[in-house]
């Protein structure tokens, strides 16, 4: 196995508390791992602060100054009954307040850009409280 896997692996281990084997660890398997922590906030922000960690003292990455920018997209989707879901209308930067969008968050460690946090949001949510 790779050594980033592994450690990969590891981290996902410690946050979850889940047992991962080996054959867990395939890209397919980590993408369904990472639906599953997509569905908790909580846990998705703990594990990609402590996978950051790691890399940021592994490389020596300044911390001083970050940076939090949030941008939307427009889906063509159905409109659901979900009251939970991400797709909703808000008010769109592409002047398509008929379309559907979601917001995404990305913070970044200045000046090497590397990001530290990503997040998808609904799409009525203002930038403010973000």
């Amino acid at each position: 196995m790779e050594p980033w896997l592994n450690q990969h692996k590891t981290v996902i281990q410690k946050i979850t508390g889940w047992k991962i084997g080996d054959k867990d660890a395939t890209d397919d398997r980590l993408g369904i791992l990472t639906g599953c922590l997509g569905e908790n906030d909580e846990k998705n922000y703990e594990f990609q602060q402590d996978l950051n960690q790691h890399t940021i003292v592994a490389h020596e990455l300044p911390t001083n100054i970050a940076w939090y920018d949030t941008t939307s997209y427009n889906v063509t989707h159905e409109i659901g009954n979900d009251e939970n879901g991400i797709l909703r209308f808000g008010h769109s930067k592409n002047h398509r307040p008929d379309l559907l969008q979601f917001k995404h968050g990305l913070a970044v460690l200045d000046p090497v850009g590397f990001p530290i946090l990503s997040e998808t949001l609904a799409g009525n949510m203002a930038d403010d409280p973000c």
